[in-house]
């Protein structure tokens, strides 16, 4: 049998029981997306700095003015907002914490999130197999543009969204003018529960 197809049916009956791949260009069955164990900071290169639109769009957004919100961190995007509308008590303003990103903003980390991706998969997969005594290395034998295209049509626009909420730990305000929010606004008004005095 020529080697070519020694390693067709060997190999990728070890990536589909390891990776559940039937080839090297279809996917079996693409479970839900699990966020890997890393930080947002990582996958924030290659974005602008966020600028005084950004500013603008959060203050509209949150009923504030642009001089109550603080651009803490304009490498990642980070805001604190003083919010008008929460003050519920009336004897100061809510600081609510939210990052924002434009379109373009979100298709760069989408970017990132496939290179992260294929990293993780080309780390996984021997440089020599020997099948039989024949020495095969894997990666000759796989389309990086396939696998690419595979991991860019799991990792969407919205699995990106997604991400962000869970990496931050905030959640999903929605979508202004083409500018996505994040915040932690609802974790704030959430009721805080009293300790039970003892009788």
């Amino acid at each position: 049998m020529h080697q070519d197809l020694i390693f067709e049916k060997l190999y990728i009956g070890h990536m589909k029981e390891n990776y559940d791949i039937i080839n090297f260009t279809q996917w079996n069955n693409i479970r839900e997306f699990k966020v890997p164990n890393v930080k947002l900071d990582e996958f924030l290169y290659n974005i602008k700095v966020a600028g005084p639109k950004y500013k603008k769009i959060v203050a509209q957004y949150f009923k504030s003015y642009e001089d109550y919100v603080d651009l803490i961190d304009k490498k990642k995007h980070l805001c604190n907002v003083n919010d008008l509308t929460g003050d519920i008590l009336g004897n100061e303003r809510v600081k609510i914490k939210c990052i924002i990103f434009d379109k373009d903003d979100i298709e760069n980390i989408q970017e990132n999130f496939v290179t992260y991706a294929l990293s993780e998969f080309y780390s996984e997969i021997p440089d020599m197999l020997d099948i039989f005594g024949i020495s095969l290395k894997p990666l000759s034998y796989i389309k990086k543009d396939d696998v690419k295209f595979t991991f860019k049509q799991t990792i969407t626009f919205d699995t990106v969204i997604n991400i962000i909420g869970e990496l931050s730990g905030m959640n999903y305000e929605g979508e202004t003018q083409e500018y996505h929010i994040w915040s932690d606004k609802a974790k704030q008004q959430q009721p805080q529960i009293q300790p039970v005095q003892p009788v």
